[in-house]
């Protein structure tokens, strides 16, 4: 069993496994928002409005924990999870071991919360505006 099973495991009901049709959607929205590296992170030097966070738990300092977000990685072969901010930061420890860099989005305010591998948490909204 994967660390990804187990957190699948430990959310319960409280968690959707994206489809293969679902999770490349939200890859490809997600590229489209945020200038990407070419080893998978985001390149915050060309996102104007980012901020550190101290800790995960900040993020409720912008959104309730209610706020249903998209978790995926920069590695593997996992397809991303829907669930509740406050799922998130209950199994926080275990759903950022499933790979080296991990990605809240916030699809409906084209926000992102980059957990990088060292350490660094960084908050930053889209540059781009998307016309539904």
């Amino acid at each position: 069993m994967t660390i990804y099973d187990e957190c699948i495991i430990a959310l319960k009901n409280d968690v959707e496994i994206l489809t293969q049709e679902q999770d490349c959607f939200f890859i490809k929205l997600f590229e489209i928002l945020f200038p990407l590296m070419f080893f998978g992170n985001i390149n915050w030097e060309l996102v104007k409005y980012k901020q550190q966070l101290n800790s995960q738990k900040d993020i409720l300092n912008t959104y309730s924990s209610d706020e249903l977000i998209i978790i995926f990685w920069n590695y593997g072969e996992q397809f991303g999870i829907k669930t509740t901010l406050k799922k998130f930061l209950e199994l926080f420890d275990q759903l950022i071991c499933v790979a080296p860099d991990t990605f809240v989005f916030f699809p409906n305010y084209n926000c992102v919360v980059e957990f990088h591998h060292d350490g660094t948490i960084t908050m930053g909204y889209s540059n781009e505006t998307i016309k539904q």
